[in-house]
């Protein structure tokens, strides 16, 4: 069974949840491009003090929500639900 190409994004760099360190978001951020993800302006935000971007999955068009760390905030990486 193959993993959708989101799956295999969150099994590559990140689980679900807040980033370690810099390193790790950055690295994110590159694989969001390098595999083609759709930024997309959020539509209900996790808050409204923070940096908040949506992508969209070109393969299976899951939307991710990508919280940017804002310290001591760590930020957030996580599905969108339906």
């Amino acid at each position: 069974m193959s993993l959708c190409f989101c799956e295999q994004l969150k099994k590559t760099v990140k689980d679900d949840g807040s980033f370690a360190d810099a390193k790790q978001y950055i690295e994110l951020l590159e694989e969001l491009d390098k595999r083609g993800f759709t930024k997309l302006p959020p539509t209900n935000r996790y808050s409204r003090f923070t940096r908040e971007d949506w992508y969209r999955c070109p393969a299976c068009n899951q939307v991710w929500r990508l919280v940017h760390p804002d310290p001591p905030f760590a930020g957030l990486w996580e599905k969108v639900l339906p």
